[in-house]
């Protein structure tokens, strides 16, 4: 909603937001139902889910997790208590203050010429512009866009959107509906003023194993609530199997009792949260002077806390050069040395293999068997017909003798075959 009407686009919220609370009643006051819930703040819904959460790993000994659990209700009301004074109060910046940088939307530009850095921008600019998609790129189709936001209604106007402006009732009805459930859901389950519906919606009942004369053997009856702690001490868990006689019941979940002393330590860190945060918010944000601007650049540790957080607890740093150095790249050098002496020498091998056995057997097969075959037999029809040539002379008188002798050969033949 705010990215939509209050700040061009933008999500920036050092750069083009705050003040918008006036100009966006109704944002800006689901979004501040939604974070008191968000926070933990007492009798919002989210007060009862964490709380029963917090409470009940102390109660059941997970100190490490209860912990835990104070210190993110701390910070979770630090932070939205930021988001929530940069977005909607002090001084009006950039966008949120009608400035600038071009006439036209931004989303009617091409990528370099909008100063996108990547895609993602581009699809966030294209996503939130979503309801101009029927709009052309023509002057007119621009100023439609732009006059009304296709649902803003026609309280807008073409200038109101050079400035902040209340969202269409498409954006904000789901704001009011979330925010009444940010108010109300929690009361479904709230132990602190008696109302435990969803506990007894989704915790198992007891379940009975019945033998005998009145029932088929592993037949079960489901009986209406809980197993005392006596039953459940005396029968236990039976997991899948039957027991061969008595009530077999599922494991029953500990509540700690909710005790507002027990809630106190929550509700403290999340006021000091909210204290501390909004006096931080409102000096360096608003004030020329304050004791803590430009403390990051005077003390070292300052600065040095200052650059852990910055870059992300340098987990980042720690998987890329510590882990992926430690386990990639050794991977990647044994890959590669298998590459080039196994895998290169296996294909190297059996090129070198292949045309020494190519130049054996165009040495001896073609050219001493399949030549020498041709040769031979070309060798052989050329000394035929040199010793067939002197027949052939065209002598008439040579064929007549040739002729006489070979009759005279065939005749002595056929005389002594016969006799």
């Amino acid at each position: 909603s705010v990215a939509h009407s209050g700040s061009h686009h933008s999500f920036d919220m050092r750069k083009d937001m705050g003040g918008l609370a006036k100009k966006m009643p109704i944002t800006a006051t689901t979004w501040i139902i939604s974070t008191a819930a968000l926070c933990g703040v007492p009798f919002f819904s989210g007060f009862f889910s964490k709380d029963e959460i917090i409470d009940n790993a102390h109660h059941n000994g997970y100190t490490a997790f209860w912990l835990i659990g104070l210190i993110g209700a701390f910070m979770t009301t630090a932070y939205m208590t930021r988001a929530t004074y940069l977005t909607f109060f002090g001084n009006a910046r950039g966008a949120a203050a009608g400035e600038h940088s071009d006439d036209h939307d931004p989303a009617h530009l091409h990528g370099e010429e909008a100063g996108l850095d990547d895609a993602e921008d581009e699809l966030a600019l294209v996503g939130a512009h979503a309801a101009h998609a029927g709009a052309g790129h023509d002057t007119h189709a621009v100023a439609d866009a732009h006059g009304g936001h296709g649902a803003h209604g026609d309280d807008h106007g073409h200038d109101a959107h050079h400035g902040p402006h209340e969202s269409p009732w498409l954006i904000t009805a789901p704001l009011v509906i979330l925010a009444v459930l940010a108010l109300f859901s929690g009361y479904l389950n709230a132990p602190a003023v008696g109302t435990e519906y969803f506990t007894e919606w989704v915790e198992p009942s007891g379940t009975a194993v019945v033998e005998g004369d009145h029932a088929s053997a592993g037949e079960s009856v489901v009986l209406s609530g809980l197993p005392s702690a006596e039953e459940e001490e005396a029968h236990g868990g039976c997991g899948f199997e039957a027991p061969a006689e008595g009530v077999c019941y599922a494991p029953a979940l500990t509540h700690a009792e909710f005790k507002w002393v027990n809630a106190l330590p929550s509700i403290l860190l999340v006021l000091a949260g909210f204290l501390i945060s909004l006096f931080i918010s409102t000096g360096l944000y608003t004030k020329e002077r304050f004791a803590l601007r430009g403390l990051t650049s005077r003390n070292k540790a300052a600065n040095a806390g200052y650059q852990f957080l910055w870059n992300k607890l340098y987990l980042d740093a720690l998987y890329e050069n510590v882990i992926v150095h430690a386990i990639a790249h050794p991977i990647s050098r044994a890959a590669y040395w298998v590459n080039q002496n196994v895998l290169d020498g296996i294909v190297n091998g059996a090129g070198i293999g292949t045309r020494r056995f190519g130049g054996w057997v165009y040495r001896n097969i073609d050219q001493r068997v399949v030549d020498g075959a041709v040769n031979g037999s070309g060798a052989a029809a050329r000394g035929t017909g040199d010793a067939l040539r002197p027949i052939q002379s065209g002598k008439v008188n040579q064929y007549g003798a040739l002729l006489f002798s070979a009759a005279a050969i065939g005749a002595l033949v056929l005389v002594i075959v016969n006799t």
